[in-house]
């Protein structure tokens, strides 16, 4: 029997009020902004508005109008400490040999993330901070069905409370294949029926055709893998373990209480897991907000924390050319992105010379990405490691067939992608 957990009918509202509030700020990231967005309710519990309220204003002093160029236009000089050097594949190799040098596990799913919490590995960092604002933080999360993910097949398996609800989504699974196959059986009847008549009707004909043939052979495959994963009983056993994992969280994570039934729950529950960081990247990136909010008077908006390695690769299916190396670095926990899209020249700069600084002082390794990010990589012991480690890592990516792309800029690129897409389905 997979782990049942209990209806939280009581602490319903609330949770759909935090996911209201996360939503807003994913709509007001860059490109999200657009005529004719629907409008995201107010939420009107007094437990979550204050917090709503400082977000509201921490994003609008984010996005104010600069007097010059800003982003991607602004008229900037890299520090060298910012640049990719000759080596390709250093930049990850440098992170990777970080990870092996600190042995720190890294979350293949949310179960994953939700142990690292439990046992107090990684710290949360609030939507709003003294000096930061986390603006757009789990930009492709979903109220979706939790998943089992395995990294060996990139497979995502849904979780289910119990063995009646993994019997209905089994059921319902049959039902739609069934659906499908009639559907395309009518298609295929009109088909013949307008042959030689009409061009432009058949050509429609035979996209929809093609189209209902890939649905259906992915929800085929899908129910497959499902049937096959809970078929066999270690794969069934890690399942409801996993979804142990998430219950136990779920059910008090800073005294707050979120519903693994409701989609609009599980949404909100997915974005505050993803904002959470290990305890020594939180003190740089609080060390660089407080610089920065000092020097400007405006908050250091952050867009990506902690992921795990199955949030990551559905980065990578957002766009094909994302990279896929073995360990991506904000699995570790050690990793986050700084959003410079509404900072001018003299903002950037002086960013870029805080963390060079850092960089020079052997804290982080760092990258100025061409998608509008600043990545940051902090050293767990405030030291690099080792030129050994460095060079197997090296070595190893060398051995691997050649995936084109960047880790940064391709990845942030999806996922600025999939922020987008989402803000106009809500």
């Amino acid at each position: 029997m997979i782990v049942r957990t209990g209806s939280k009918s009581k602490t319903k509202r609330a949770a759909i009020a935090v996911a209201a509030a996360f939503c807003l700020a994913i709509l007001s990231m860059a490109g999200c902004r657009k005529k004719g967005l629907p409008a995201i309710a107010t939420p009107a519990d007094a437990a979550v508005r204050p917090m709503e309220e400082r977000w509201k204003d921490a994003a609008a002093r984010v996005e104010e109008a600069r007097e010059g160029p800003v982003g991607l236009r602004a008229p900037v000089d890299v520090p060298i400490e910012l640049k990719h050097s000759g080596d390709s594949h250093r930049f990850l190799a440098v992170q990777t040999a970080e990870w092996r040098k600190d042995g720190f596990s890294v979350p293949n799913d949310f179960a994953g993330l939700a142990r690292l919490i439990k046992a107090g590995q990684l710290v949360e960092l609030p939507m709003v901070g003294p000096d930061y604002v986390l603006f757009g933080v789990g930009g492709i999360a979903n109220g979706n069905p939790m998943t089992y993910y395995d990294p060996r097949d990139g497979d995502s398996i849904p979780m289910f409370a119990s063995d009646d609800e993994y019997h209905k989504a089994d059921s319902e699974l049959a039902a739609d294949a069934a659906k499908k196959r009639l559907e395309l059986a009518n298609l295929q009847i009109e088909l013949r029926q307008t042959r030689g008549r009409d061009r432009a009707r058949r050509a429609i004909l035979l996209k929809q055709i093609a189209a209902g043939k890939a649905q259906l052979d992915a929800g085929i495959a899908s129910a497959q893998e499902m049937t096959s994963c809970y078929q066999d009983p270690e794969r069934r056993q890690a399942i409801a373990d996993e979804y142990k994992a998430l219950s136990d969280l779920a059910s008090n994570l800073g005294g707050t209480t979120y519903d693994l039934n409701d989609p609009a729950s599980r949404l909100a529950f997915k974005v505050r897991m993803l904002s959470f960081l290990r305890p020594q990247a939180k003190a740089l990136l609080e060390e660089i907000a407080s610089a920065y909010s000092q020097k400007f008077n405006r908050p250091l908006p952050v867009t990506s924390l902690v992921r795990t390695e199955e949030y990551q690769h559905q980065l990578s299916e957002t766009n094909p050319n994302a990279a896929r190396n073995p360990t991506p670095p904000h699995t570790t926990g050690l990793a986050f992105d700084i959003y410079y899209h509404f900072m001018d020249a003299d903002e950037q700069t002086f960013l870029m010379n805080e963390i060079a600084s850092l960089k020079q002082d052997g804290k982080v390794e760092a990258l100025k990405e061409t998608r509008d990010h600043i990545h940051v990589f902090a050293f767990a012991d405030g030291h690099p490691p080792s030129e050994e480690l460095i060079s197997s890592s090296i070595n190893e990516m060398a051995s691997q067939p050649r995936e084109r792309g960047s880790f940064g800029r391709r990845t942030v690129r999806a996922e600025n992608r999939a922020r987008r897409a989402r803000s106009r389905r809500v």
